[in-house]
């Protein structure tokens, strides 16, 4: 994903920016940048990035015979080297995990020199500290279901507005009501203020737990569809 914030020019100049921090002329690549409408009708651009980790070594060779086995006493006879053997399954994923940090690195130096607020974060939200449950990934033939695209705007909706409303501590709120100089009378109203407010966060939290109740039932809908079809 690029950041919604930048321009075409500014991603395409972060994008190659990443490339030659990453690839540089070591690999060959290909690279398309899509900006297709998101669910909430703003901008989703994309960048798509292919390369092969097998070296550039100056020797010219044809597509068939590029992917085929390297040879080691005469390169110009094989394929080109692969970089990425002799790596274990754990190795590669710190690898994974590692450019994932460096690309964050690099867009958020790229939005703070655009004078842009915005960052991103590659951690979880139980990495960062954060208590909420991460959406389920939507299938391409399910990002396209109607009632599956209105039942996750409706559970974002309702998610800001939770996140939104500021009920602070709710028992030292009431201690405090008591504790000041005012009256009884001032003092119901205040409680009946809490209490509307309070009711109005736990429908409001309903309201999110039906939505994404819907949502998962939609997806296990097509889930099944798509079963039966096979």
């Amino acid at each position: 994903a690029l950041p919604r914030e930048m321009n075409a020019e500014q991603r395409l100049e972060l994008v190659e920016d990443f490339i030659q921090s990453e690839i540089g002329s070591k690999y060959p690549y290909q690279f398309a940048i899509h900006n297709p409408k998101a669910m909430d009708g703003n901008d989703q651009p994309h960048v798509h990035l292919m390369f092969n980790e097998r070296l550039q070594d100056g020797i010219a060779r044809d597509p068939e015979q590029y992917f085929k086995r390297y040879n080691g006493k005469n390169p110009e006879r094989g394929g080109a080297k692969k970089d990425n053997t002799g790596k274990s399954y754990q190795e590669r994923k710190t690898d994974i995990k590692d450019l994932r940090q460096r690309w964050a690195d690099l867009c958020n130096s790229h939005l703070e020199k655009h004078q842009i607020d915005s960052r991103i974060d590659m951690r979880s939200y139980k990495e960062q500290g954060i208590d909420k449950e991460p959406e389920k990934k939507l299938l391409p033939s399910q990002a396209k279901n109607p009632e599956i695209r209105e039942a996750l705007q409706q559970s974002r909706t309702a998610h800001k507005e939770l996140v939104g409303l500021d009920l602070g501590d709710p028992k030292k709120d009431l201690q405090d009501l008591k504790d000041s100089p005012i009256s009884d009378k001032e003092i119901k109203q205040g409680i009946e203020s809490f209490k509307a407010d309070f009711d109005s966060f736990k429908q409001l939290a309903l309201e999110q737990y039906k939505e994404q109740q819907k949502l998962e039932r939609e997806q296990q809908k097509t889930m099944n569809f798509k079963g039966m079809s096979r």
